[in-house]
């Protein structure tokens, strides 16, 4: 099964290749990527998108694109997330403009080019980074969510020999999520 937006995804990663903008998929695709595959409400991107460069990402888009050039030019400067909605398929795309630390910066190095559905080839955040961000959205949730639970599980069942542990531990104990990752190799089966 493809799920929804690709089309629209593709798009908009061309356009912010074109801007020179650093992004990575995350978030649920990013984790049906490594993962189990399921599908998503929404597409979440991670970006470096900076306000001026908002204007040109919305005319590069064009009209099959409704962007809110303020709404997203606030997120930009406050490092929040905003919408975009691909009208022909009514996608939507959550831009999130994280706060510049040294994890983001580590997540947009490392993120790889993947093909997802039909000829969309995009950046997606590393299995590591998407099981690291999901701990901490996970905690940032109070810890309650079966869903993110679910994801950051299913991508040591399905990629357990891939993983870079040494790179996991050491993200881990820096973003204070040790005791989280350790639950859930547990859960995976995987503790040593």
């Amino acid at each position: 099964m493809i799920q929804p937006g690709l089309g629209g995804l593709q798009l908009l990663c061309e356009a912010l290749d074109r801007l020179q903008v650093r992004y990575c998929v995350v978030g649920g695709l990013a984790a049906a990527t490594w993962g189990q595959s399921r599908f998503t409400e929404d597409i979440d991107l991670a970006t470096d998108l900076t306000p001026s460069q908002v204007m040109p990402l919305k005319a590069a888009l064009g009209a099959d694109f409704e962007v809110d050039e303020i709404s997203l030019a606030e997120a930009c400067r406050l490092h929040r997330s905003d919408n975009l909605f691909y009208l022909p398929d009514f996608a939507r795309f959550d831009i999130y403009v994280p706060a510049p630390t040294a994890f983001v910066s580590s997540q947009l190095d490392r993120r790889r080019s993947i093909a997802l559905g039909e000829g969309a080839q995009v950046f997606v955040a590393t299995a590591e980074d998407t099981v690291l961000s999901k701990l901490l959205w996970y905690r940032k949730g109070g810890e309650v969510s079966v869903k993110q639970w679910e994801d950051i599980v299913g991508i040591f069942r399905y990629r357990a020999a891939e993983l870079e542990r040494a790179y996991l531990e050491t993200w881990a104990e820096r973003l204070d999520v040790t005791a989280l990752l350790t639950r859930a190799l547990r859960d995976a089966n995987l503790a040593d």
